[in-house]
């Protein structure tokens, strides 16, 4: 997931796949990870990981989903929001 101004980037970083995070609804397949770094639409995504694969967030929006989906069957959704260093 990416915006479409970056797709071509994330496709240099070795993504197969990129969808634009603007329409989840056009999310299509089955994916064996899905790293989110916005925190949206995060029960959409669960949707779309197989069985026992992962979702992992590094947004704090995605703190409270993270935690809601822990007791849900399915994939759960980790995440991974670290303390940003002073200036």
């Amino acid at each position: 997931m990416a915006s479409a101004a970056n797709a071509a980037f994330c496709r240099n970083l070795g993504a197969e796949h990129t969808f634009d995070y603007t329409d989840p609804e056009a999310l299509t397949g089955e994916f064996d990870a899905i790293l989110d770094c916005h925190g949206g639409s995060l029960a959409t995504y669960r949707g779309h990981v197989r069985r026992g694969d992962r979702i992992m967030s590094i947004a704090t929006a995605g703190i409270r989903y993270a935690l809601r989906s822990a007791p849900l069957p399915g994939p759960r959704v980790r995440c991974d929001v670290g303390a940003v260093p002073p200036r």
